[in-house]
């Protein structure tokens, strides 16, 4: 387990477009962090009716970071939670509150790089893990 962002990839975090290291040139591209805090989460309709997941938080180190998303298990739970609340904000607001009761690890991976930044590849979070366990013994099939 990493303090930082940045010691899991060895390298700068740039922030100029997002948030991204320069491809090919750190050890690894994946890690898991406990961050030092949880911000928010973010759960917004995105195009052609898709949701978009995001979470801000603070690393060891108090940098901040917004990171979409990617855990199937996540989206999925997130997805069974909606209907409980009136609107996609109430909802991440009460997923929010759940993870501020929790030990939280996040697993955070690369993207490839995109055809406008080819050099480069952009940070998301492949995994959420909570002790207690969120999903309280269940999997994403449950909730599919």
């Amino acid at each position: 387990m990493f303090e930082t962002v940045e010691d899991i990839f060895e390298q700068p975090v740039l922030t100029d477009s997002g948030f991204s290291v320069m491809d090919c040139q750190g050890p690894r591209s994946v890690g898991t962090i406990r961050p030092k805090s949880i911000q928010k989460i973010i759960y917004e309709s995105g195009l052609e009716g898709t949701w978009d997941y995001r979470i801000e938080f603070k690393d060891g180190s108090g940098a901040s970071y917004r990171l979409k998303i990617t855990d199937l298990t996540w989206h999925y739970f997130c997805n069974s939670q909606r209907g409980q609340f009136s609107t996609a904000e109430s909802c991440a607001a009460q997923m929010t509150r759940m993870l501020h009761d929790r030990n939280v690890y996040l697993r955070i991976g690369l993207s490839r790089g995109w055809k406008i930044f080819p050099d480069r590849c952009f940070l998301q979070v492949n995994g959420i893990h909570t002790f207690p366990d969120y999903l309280d013994g269940k999997t994403f099939v449950d909730f599919y």
